[in-house]
C-alpha cells in the first residue's frame, strides 16, 4: 500500500519538474531562476532517495515473508512429527507389568529410540 501511495506521488514530482523548469527558463530574474533550479535538484535528489529506500524496504519485506514461509513449514513438520510420536506412544500404552519381559523390553526400546531421535527440523 505504501508503494502504491508513493507511486501516486510520482506524477506530482514530474509536474513540479515541468512547471519549475518552465518558470526558471522563462523568468527574467536569473537569481530566482537559479534558486528554483537548485530547489528542483534538491527535491529530485530527495525523491530519488525515498524511492531507493522504498525499494530496499520492499526487498527486506519480501525476504522476511519468504523466511516466514520457511518457518511455517518447519512448524508443520514438527507438528506432524509430534502427532506421529504421540500416536506411537498411545498404541503402546498402557504398559502391563504382568506382560512377558520381552514385550516390556520391546516397548521400552521403542520409547528409548523415540527419545534419542532428533526432531525432524533440527539441522
Amino acid at each position: 500500500e505504501f508503494l502504491m501511495d508513493l507511486d501516486s506521488h510520482k506524477s506530482i514530482v514530474v509536474s513540479l519538474n515541468i512547471v519549475g523548469t518552465h518558470l526558471a527558463d522563462h523568468t527574467e530574474d536569473t537569481g530566482r531562476a537559479e534558486q528554483l533550479r537548485s530547489r528542483l535538484v534538491t527535491t529530485n535528489s530527495r525523491w530519488d532517495a525515498v524511492c531507493r529506500s522504498a525499494a530496499a524496504w520492499q526487498t527486506q519485506l519480501q525476504t522476511a515473508l519468504m523466511e516466514n514461509d520457511e518457518f511455517h513449514q518447519i512448524i508443520e513438520e514438527l507438528v506432524e512429527w509430534l502427532e506421529k510420536t504421540e500416536s506411537t506412544i498411545r498404541m503402546s500404552e498402557p504398559v502391563d507389568l504382568a506382560d512377558d519381559i520381552s514385550v516390556i523390553e520391546a516397548k521400552y526400546n521403542k520409547f528409548r529410540v523415540r527419545v534419542t531421535n532428533k526432531f525432524p527440523c533440527e539441522y
